[in-house]
């Protein structure tokens, strides 16, 4: 765009934006995402000009900005300014870099977040929409033909999300053909399979590599599943297992571990579970709040210590009888005086349903 043409007119239609130049011979073309590549060539002496062209891109919702050093050594600093409030990315790269070696980085991106998109839309066909195990084979399949029958799926999540660490997560799974690794939800799903009986022993070796990448990183490891029609199972096995990694604030956890949790991540978001939850812990707050006692800490840890007083009392530095005092007031209050099993199970199950649903609040 020369620095003479003015803008006319800006007409907005629905995702995309016409500009049109007084002299009419250019009409330009924006869509809300669009990132920009330029020298600023036709306007490096007006640092004016470069401000009105940044604000104009980010009015518009572009993505961002990469600027080649060509012409411009130093960004004017009014422009870096109005970037950095209104958190707007601007890249500026070395002339060194050919255009035609950012543009082919960029086309690559493009592809493989299209190919990313395929895949997750694959995935919840199988987990939401095939209907029978012959439907999850076939969409299965045009995932990765070369799917072998026993399976092992893994959900991962990252603190941060870091595109090298995920190519490099890809690139050593993707080396086992009968292996595949995709984003998904905001994480990692990792599906192993195999023809032979180690693939737990193949699932152990994958879970050390993933640690010595990222030692912080979360996994949740599916059952063995020996169908692939059952594929579903396994997937839906290795994200519940990943949301108890978060629940418990642990690396790695196994789907047969996580108990009676498989039941209540499947009515995550059921009004009664949240129901049953109030049931129990809200008449225990009441209470607290206006006697300022410590019923519900003294729950949560009584449950966390699988109903052992004496661990229970020695985790909250109290006397042995003044837990035994507070869980028979908690019994009173949710009238359950005399009862024993059936007082523990509503009670463990009201604060499990708590860290499902609000993240260890209590």
């Amino acid at each position: 765009m020369r620095q003479k043409n003015k803008i006319e007119q800006i007409l907005l239609t629905n995702d995309v934006v016409f500009v049109i130049m007084k002299n009419e011979k250019y009409n330009l073309l924006f869509k809300r995402g669009d990132f920009f590549l330029t020298s600023f060539f036709a306007i490096k002496d007006n640092p004016e000009e470069m401000l009105r062209t940044v604000k104009l891109y980010n009015e518009y919702q572009s993505s961002g900005l990469c600027v080649i050093d060509m012409y411009v050594k130093q960004l004017p600093k009014q422009l870096l300014d109005y970037a950095d409030k209104h958190h707007y990315p601007i890249i500026q790269v070395s002339k060194r870099i050919p255009y035609a070696e950012i543009i082919n980085d960029v086309m690559e991106a493009i592809l493989q977040n299209k190919d990313d998109l395929i895949l997750e839309m694959k995935v919840d066909q199988i987990l939401y929409s095939a209907k029978t195990e012959d439907e999850i084979i076939q969409i299965a399949l045009s995932m990765n033909g070369n799917f072998k029958k026993n399976f092992i799926c893994l959900s991962c999540k990252m603190a941060v999300q870091d595109e090298k660490i995920i190519r490099g997560i890809r690139e050593r799974i993707h080396a086992t053909g009968e292996w595949l690794a995709l984003k998904y939800k905001g994480g990692i799903l990792i599906i192993l399979s195999s023809n032979k009986n180690n693939i737990q022993i193949q699932a152990n070796y994958v879970i050390q590599e993933l640690l010595s990448i990222d030692p912080h990183m979360n996994i949740g490891i599916s059952n063995t599943c020996m169908r692939m029609g059952k594929l579903n199972e396994c997937i839906h096995q290795a994200i519940a297992a990943c949301e108890m990694t978060e629940i418990e604030n642990k690396n790695i956890i196994f789907y047969h571990e996580i108990g009676t949790y498989k039941l209540l991540i499947a009515l995550k978001n059921k009004k009664e579970l949240e129901e049953f939850y109030h049931t129990i812990i809200s008449p225990l707050k009441a209470y607290d709040q206006k006697n300022g006692t410590e019923l519900v800490q003294t729950a949560v840890c009584f449950i966390e210590h699988d109903g052992d007083l004496k661990m229970t009392a020695k985790s909250l530095f109290q006397h042995e009888n003044t837990i035994r005092y507070r869980i028979a007031k908690i019994k009173e209050i949710l009238h359950m005086p005399d009862a024993n099993i059936k007082f523990y199970e509503q009670l463990s199950i009201a604060v499990k349903i708590e860290k499902i649903l609000f993240g260890n609040q209590l």
